[in-house]
């Protein structure tokens, strides 16, 4: 049995969600202090799917979660898990059967076999809308919740289970349940849709609870002054709560709106006649309106950078590295100690409440409808606003502002100051907070940027692209540059990858560029493929000992034994492979000899002394 709530945008759908886990758990402890002592709290299992969050919204990422938590809650049943470890075809840890190495099939073969256990399973779900493969998720469900389903490839035969356990049940139907809590919109099969009981959650459901919530808050605005003492607030209260369509972000933004109100009768305004705020739309244009009007260019600027980098940051950004991101910007006049202090208290305001702090301390919209709303329809609108998002130049500002953060604001040489102490990870990150999220994510970036506007490459788009490739080739041919990026790149266990760049920058050179601007590209294309044949060289020959080192980079053995154009090398340091006239079996004086830890490599250094 499947059950549908279905909420618009911004009507509280995750915190029913998580109430009614809440509740489900209270009622299995319940029952559990009943004398029949039915509570199972070995058969639930929930997950809440976000686009704030990427690690979190595929398919794959919520049935593993699910598949944890159904073993951990039954690692007592030694038949389950031997039934599970079979299933493996190995015998494992049963807590380390979910982690990332079980493929997709083995993860829903082992959920389904742990359903068709317990006779079924309750599996809750929040913001489906926001998987990014619905289909495949859909398509999951019904597999391990359906005994009729056919095994997929390279799932455990049944009969193998049967020879092997003697406890598998071919139940028929189980008595499952889910619960799926996503927006009226989205896409559903129609074999559940038809099946599954619908919950339209309206207006009229919550409408007593956003009363109450916005009569506390206009109480508030009396009590600091923003209101006058006279007004009937529970009047007022329930007037404005029945034009919230019941959606609880909407009142929390008109407060937050109210209070960056200035005048008293702005304010009475929009409460007597909220006409013009209906609507998440018409309330993020009035707020980004007010952003407009209040702030000077330059802070209009920063915003709208801020919200470039929530939007197409490739994971959330923690708090450091957002304050730091937001100040750079591709006028290299610009200070490079620019800084916007107490950047956590002053987030609300600065963006009109649409940015806000997680528990993580990291950077997200306030609701992923924001995101929406300045990627969607009314991006040509809010764009005359000065905050308009186009994804393609999202991410052309995002690699921007990476390969400036490297190129410019980190100081060339050792990153310890000295070639022969190690960096700590640690103090380095605390130096350069963005620098960490800027060796991950530049490339690839950059890749998204060349992509999308390889196809534009005529007209205004010529001018947003060529600077980046200017950019990257000034990067490369840079040797001090080069060498610190290396030696970061290894320290934050981050080894360089080019080639998937190189061939971007290749695909550009089939685009109708003007003559001197082909060229520059051919020119800069050439030399990132050759610094990509010797960053792979650098990788096989010196990889375990940058891991440890990465300052080794700077020193003579690497820069003489695996030499470039591209970096760093010390001057008057060579090595010389001395041939005598002597065979290789003839005696030889062993210098010195090495074993790795792993007892897999052996180096000797010989001398051949002639006879």
């Amino acid at each position: 049995m499947a059950y549908w709530p279905l909420g618009k945008p911004g009507y509280g759908k995750t915190h029913l969600c998580a109430s009614l886990i809440e509740r489900l758990k209270y009622r299995i402890e319940v029952d559990k202090a009943m004398p029949s002592g039915s509570g199972d709290d070995s058969r639930l299992a929930f997950y809440f799917f976000g686009k704030r969050q990427p690690q979190t919204h595929n398919s794959f990422s919520s049935f593993r979660s699910i598949l944890a938590q159904l073993l951990q809650a039954n690692k007592e049943d030694r038949h389950l898990l031997d039934l599970a470890c079979f299933a493996m075809g190995e015998s494992v840890r049963p807590e380390a059967i979910a982690e990332l190495g079980a493929t997709k099939d083995e993860v829903l073969s082992l959920i389904t076999i742990i359903i068709q256990r317990l006779d079924g399973v309750t599996l809750v779900f929040d913001g489906v809308d926001e998987c990014l493969d619905t289909h495949d998720f859909f398509d999951c469900l019904v597999e391990v919740t359906s005994s009729n389903s056919c095994p997929r490839k390279g799932r455990p035969e049944r009969s193998r289970l049967q020879v092997a356990s003697g406890i598998w049940q071919d139940l028929g139907s189980t008595k499952s349940k889910v619960v799926l809590f996503c927006r009226p919109d989205l896409d559903i099969p129609r074999e559940l849709f038809e099946k599954a009981p619908r919950i339209q959650l309206s207006s009229q459901h919550n409408l007593a609870d956003i009363t109450a919530f916005m009569l506390y808050n206009l109480e508030r605005l009396v009590d600091d002054g923003l209101l006058e003492y006279n007004i009937d607030l529970p009047s007022l209260a329930s007037s404005v709560s029945s034009r919230a369509d019941g959606m609880f972000l909407w009142i929390r933004l008109l407060i937050d709106y109210l209070r960056d109100t200035l005048e008293l009768d702005d304010r009475m305004d929009a409460l007597s006649n909220p006409i013009h705020l209906e609507g998440l739309d018409q309330l993020y244009h009035a707020i980004l309106q007010r952003l407009q009007q209040r702030l000077p260019a330059r802070a209009r600027e920063t915003v709208q950078r801020a919200f470039a980098c929530v939007a197409g940051a490739l994971r959330p950004l923690h708090v450091d590295e957002f304050g730091t991101a937001i100040t750079i910007t591709s006028n290299k006049n610009a200070s490079s100690k620019s800084t916007i202090p107490n950047i956590e208290h002053v987030l609300t305001r600065m963006s009109g409440a649409l940015l806000e702090l997680a528990s993580d301390c990291t950077v997200r919209f306030i609701h992923p409808s924001v995101r929406d709303y300045l990627h969607g329809r009314h991006v040509g609108e809010v764009s005359c606003l000065s905050f308009g998002l186009e994804r393609t130049q999202t991410q052309l500002h995002l690699a921007n502002l990476c390969v400036i953060y490297i190129l410019e604001r980190i100081a060339t040489g050792p990153l310890s100051g000295s070639a022969k102490v190690t960096a700590d990870r640690t103090m380095t990150h605390a130096c350069y907070p963005l620098l960490q999220y800027s060796l991950a994510s530049w490339t690839e970036h950059c890749t998204k940027a060349l992509d999308s506007l390889a196809d534009k490459i005529e007209g205004p788009e010529t001018s947003t692209l060529l600077p980046l490739i200017q950019q990257i080739g000034e990067f490369i041919c840079s040797k001090d540059r080069v060498t610190t990026w290396l030696e970061a790149s290894w320290l934050f266990g981050l080894p360089p990858e080019l080639s998937t760049l190189t061939s971007s920058l290749g695909k550009l050179l089939l685009s109708p560029l003007k003559p001197l601007e082909s060229k520059r590209v051919e020119k800069i294309t050439a030399t990132l493929w050759l610094l990509s044949i010797d960053v792979d060289q650098l990788k096989k020959d010196w990889d375990s000992v940058l891991r440890d080192n990465p300052n080794e980079i700077w020193n003579p053995s690497i820069s003489n034994f695996t030499p470039s154009d591209f970096w760093f090398r010390i001057l008057g340091a060579t090595w010389k492979n001395l041939k005598g006239a002597v065979q290789e079996q003839d005696k030889a004086i062993l210098v010195e000899s090495r074993t790795l830890e792993a007892s897999m490599e052996l180096g000797l250094i010989k001398i051949l002394v002639p006879r």
